[in-house]
């Protein structure tokens, strides 16, 4: 849910500054990063002070801007084959996609 949050915002960003497609792809979104400073942020939980800090998009490439996120590529696997790609869906993961 979290990661279908973060795909509506940067949607959402796109749409109001004039991008008009029927359909976005992480191609798309990555160009945001720069403009939002995306990769200079993380979160922590201060409830648990043991966790380290997330930083769910230091490490997005233009490059491959899908498969550099690696819980966007959890998310997305899941989404398509659940049976297959349940392992993916790790705690981790669910964090990561919650600070983003």
């Amino acid at each position: 849910l979290s990661a279908t949050e973060v795909e509506m915002h940067w949607r959402g960003i796109l749409v109001a500054n004039g991008c008009r497609k029927s359909s976005f792809t992480t191609n798309d979104y990555v160009k945001l990063a720069n403009i939002l400073l995306l990769r200079d942020y993380s979160v922590s939980f201060h409830r648990y002070p043991d966790m380290p800090p997330f930083a769910p998009f230091a490490d997005w490439d233009e490059a491959k801007p899908s498969q550099s996120l690696r819980w966007y590529v959890a998310y997305h696997s899941v989404k398509h084959d659940r049976e297959g790609e349940f392992e993916r869906a790790t705690l981790a993961h669910g964090f990561e996609a919650v600070a983003a």
